[in-house]
């Protein structure tokens, strides 16, 4: 159940997004708000709307979310330049793709710079990024999805390829860097993807923050969905080619899922003909509000209890060697440095479950609540379509 203080922040997004009116809860705290929406990540959308006598406390943050997009997206610049001259095709990914559809692009708040090249140009494209002066960070996942550069000031992630978690999108994704369109956003122009890719991108990582170690998703992924949608609305062609694109990825009940939250919540006009589960969305927007942005409103605890949640989940999308496999490179710090340990990255993770149950044993901590508790789970995401 969402507070006085979290509402008066979804009404600030309705009245910045959609121009509806405000009304806000009389026992609005104000300085709460601001936190609020510094969790989430979307202070310089909800600013334009705050009340006058509080808008001199959300102004300096909102000039910092400026400049750093105006960085970003000189680093961006940079970067497709460089692709161009060279003749790698590539596609933003997220980021100034998803702000693309916000009607005042530099409101969203921005993080790194997400771009992919086709499958067999990885490597050139690696090369490339290290002939040119951007700097390979040292916890790059050189083998996984992405490796990670610095350059301006700004974290770019060249990936290999953006599925995870048992869903392999990147036929869509091949389609779509062969039929990218050019668009500009604040006089930077860049390729992204088709309209239909690009919201099954942005659906994708709202996915995978559902399934990750610990629960991070917050309102700045679920309103990249919301304007994307509401941007495509009134094409009916656009509608039936993402739905027929979800359908084939089984992604439409997660589509219905947060459509329906943004419908009830953040006031998206647009419906859609999905069917949702009206009881499971609304589970969902609790712990959306509850969550963050990348979780920054969970202590440790209770990311720890997600944790646990969360392994009958990932055996049921990756099975059960490939969840043992991806848990085993997330905690065996050698095999993350030295390429020849990682085939037994199993190995190690078996070795670790079996220190854990140990220690629960030790401890007297119950199995029967857990494996409860991991049923559960897996049905609240199968509900919501993860």
């Amino acid at each position: 159940m969402i507070n006085s203080n979290q509402t008066a922040l979804l009404e600030l997004l309705k009245a910045t997004l959609f121009h509806i009116e405000p009304s806000f809860p009389a026992d609005t705290d104000w300085d709460a708000v601001l936190r609020e929406a510094k969790d989430h990540a979307v202070v310089a959308l909800a600013a334009p709307s705050v009340p006058r006598e509080e808008a001199h406390k959300w102004l300096p943050l909102v000039d910092q979310n400026t400049a750093h997009t105006l960085q970003l997206l000189h680093a961006q610049s940079e970067l497709v330049k460089l692709f161009a001259s060279h003749g790698i095709p590539m596609v933003v990914l997220k980021g100034a793709a998803a702000a693309a559809y916000y009607p005042n692009p530099v409101q969203r708040t921005m993080g790194d710079i997400d771009f992919i090249a086709p499958a067999d140009r990885f490597d050139e494209a690696n090369r490339l990024l290290e002939s040119s002066g951007y700097t390979a960070q040292n916890d790059c996942d050189e083998d996984g999805r992405h490796i990670g550069y610095e350059r301006f000031g700004v974290l770019l992630e060249l990936h290999r390829h953006f599925s995870s978690f048992g869903l392999d999108i990147e036929p869509a994704i091949a389609d779509g860097i062969q039929n990218a369109q050019n668009v500009s956003l604040l006089g930077a122009s860049f390729p992204m993807l088709p309209s239909a890719q690009n919201g099954l991108v942005l659906l994708v990582h709202i996915r995978q923050h559902l399934i990750e170690e610990f629960y991070s998703l917050g309102l700045r992924q679920v309103v990249d969905w919301m304007m994307f949608l509401h941007a495509i609305g009134g094409t009916p062609s656009r509608i039936e080619e993402l739905t027929a694109l979800l359908q084939t990825y089984r992604l439409d009940r997660l589509a219905a899922t947060l459509t329906y939250i943004c419908n009830t919540w953040l006031g998206l006009p647009e419906t859609m003909p999905w069917t949702v589960d009206k009881a499971a969305a609304a589970e969902l927007f609790d712990r959306i509000m509850a969550s963050g942005n990348f979780g920054k409103k969970l202590d440790w605890a209770s990311r720890k209890s997600t944790r646990v949640q969360n392994t009958v989940t990932g055996v049921r999308q990756d099975g059960f060697f490939g969840y043992l496999q991806q848990g085993g490179m997330r905690h065996w710090k050698a095999a993350q440095r030295h390429r020849a340990l990682r085939p037994f990255a199993w190995l190690y993770q078996i070795f670790r479950y079996i220190g854990i149950a140990v220690l629960k044993l030790i401890r007297g901590e119950p199995f029967a609540r857990e494996l409860l508790d991991e049923t559960k789970e897996a049905d609240f995401k199968n509900r919501i379509g993860v």
